[in-house]
C-alpha cells in the first residue's frame, strides 16, 4: 500500500509535531485525491496513496521527478507547467482543468489546484498540489452538450412551431418555424406572454399540468396582419425541479379552408343527387300518366260515333237575325 512519503530537501523537513503527524495521517487516508508537495522548482517531494491510484506511479518512481511528467507532451514542452507555478507564487493559488497523463500513457481529465507554501517569514518553500480525476464528469458534460446540440438541431429544423414557456406562460424559446408562423423574430417574442400569439392557450394548460401528459386541441393564432388556424399539442415538462411547458403548433389554415370547400362541394353534390332523384320519380309518374292516356285514346278510337252522331256533337248555330 502506498503511503505518504517525503524526502529531505523539501518542505516539511523539520522535526514533525503532533499536528504534522495528524496532517500526514489525513493526507495518507485520502484516496480520491492526489495530494503531494512540489519544491520551488516543481519537483515532486511527497506522494500519497491517492496520487498513486490516480497516476499509477509508486513513490519511489516519482519522487524527485519534475511534475511536468503528468502533462501531455505538447503541453509540457510549451512551458505551461512552469507558468502554473509562477501564477501560484504570484497569486497564492492557481486552479486549472485539463488533460493529464498516467504512467501507462492513458489520459484523464483533472481539476488541479496549486497553492504556494510559505514559511513564517513569507519566503516560498514550495507548492502543495491537489488533483482530482473528473473524467466521468467531463464525459457526462460532453454527452449532455452533444444531446443539447442534437436537440437544438432538431428544434431549429422542425417544420412545426416549437415554443417553450415558463410557469408564468412567458416565452423562453421560439424556434425558426415559430418565427415563420407568427411573423415575429425570436428576439422580440422571447419574454412575451404566449397570449400575444395564442390567446386561449392558458385555458388548455391546467389539464396538461395536472396529468403531465400532452393535451391536443385546435385554436386560433394571431400574427402580424391576420390570424391563422392552429392544431396545438401542449405538455408539461420538468427537469431539475424546474417546470415549463412545451407547445407545438401547426398551421392548418389552408387545410381547414380546403375542408370547408370540400364540405360545400359535398353539399352541392347531395343537392344534385336529391334533384336527380326527384326528377327520376317525376319521370316515372309522367310515364304512368302517358301510358294511361294512350290507353284512353285507343279506347275512344275503337267506338267512333256515326255521322249522325257527329252532327249531334256540333254546337248549335245561333239563330239568324
Amino acid at each position: 500500500m502506498a503511503r505518504y512519503h517525503q524526502v529531505s530537501g523539501g518542505p516539511g523537513n523539520a522535526t514533525p509535531t503532533p499536528k504534522d503527524e495528524l496532517f500526514r495521517l489525513l493526507v495518507e487516508s485520502v484516496r480520491d485525491y492526489a495530494i503531494f508537495v512540489l519544491d520551488r522548482t516543481g519537483h515532486v517531494v511527497t506522494w500519497n496513496e491517492g496520487a498513486q491510484r490516480m497516476k499509477g506511479y509508486q513513490a519511489s518512481e516519482i519522487i524527485g521527478k519534475h511534475f511536468s511528467i503528468f502533462y501531455p507532451r505538447e503541453i509540457a514542452l510549451s512551458g505551461f507547467p512552469d507558468r502554473e507555478l509562477v501564477e501560484a507564487e504570484r497569486l497564492g493559488r492557481f486552479e486549472d482543468e485539463g488533460w493529464r497523463v498516467r504512467k501507462d500513457g492513458t489520459t484523464f481529465w483533472a481539476n488541479v489546484i496549486i497553492t504556494a507554501v510559505r514559511d513564517a517569514e513569507g519566503a516560498l518553500c514550495g507548492f502543495a498540489k491537489v488533483t482530482r480525476d473528473l473524467t466521468e464528469r467531463k464525459k457526462a458534460e460532453e454527452t449532455l452538450a452533444e444531446s443539447k446540440a442534437r436537440l437544438a438541431g432538431i428544434v431549429s429544423s422542425a417544420m412545426d412551431a416549437i415554443i417553450l414557456l415558463d410557469p408564468q406562460l412567458s416565452i423562453t424559446m421560439f424556434n425558426p418555424a415559430a418565427e415563420h408562423l407568427f411573423l415575429a423574430q425570436a428576439s422580440e417574442a422571447i419574454g412575451s406572454p404566449i397570449d400575444r400569439f395564442i390567446p386561449d392557450l392558458g385555458t388548455h394548460l391546467p389539464a396538461s399540468a395536472e396529468s403531465g401528459a400532452a393535451t391536443r386541441f385546435e385554436s386560433v393564432g394571431f400574427r402580424t396582419g391576420g390570424r391563422c388556424e392552429l392544431e396545438i399539442s401542449a405538455a408539461r415538462m420538468e427537469t431539475a425541479g424546474r417546470r415549463f411547458f412545451n407547445v407545438i403548433a401547426r398551421d392548418v389554415t389552408h387545410r381547414k379552408e380546403l375542408e370547408r370547400l370540400l364540405l360545400q362541394k359535398d353539399k352541392l353534390e347531395s343537392l344534385g343527387l336529391l334533384a336527380g332523384g326527384i326528377a327520376h320519380d317525376f319521370n316515372n309518374l309522367l310515364v304512368g300518366i302517358m301510358g294511361n292516356t294512350s290507353l284512353a285514346v285507343e279506347s275512344i278510337g275503337a267506338t267512333r260515333p256515326t255521322p249522325c252522331s257527329r252532327k249531334s256533337w256540333r254546337p248549335a248555330r245561333p239563330p239568324a237575325t
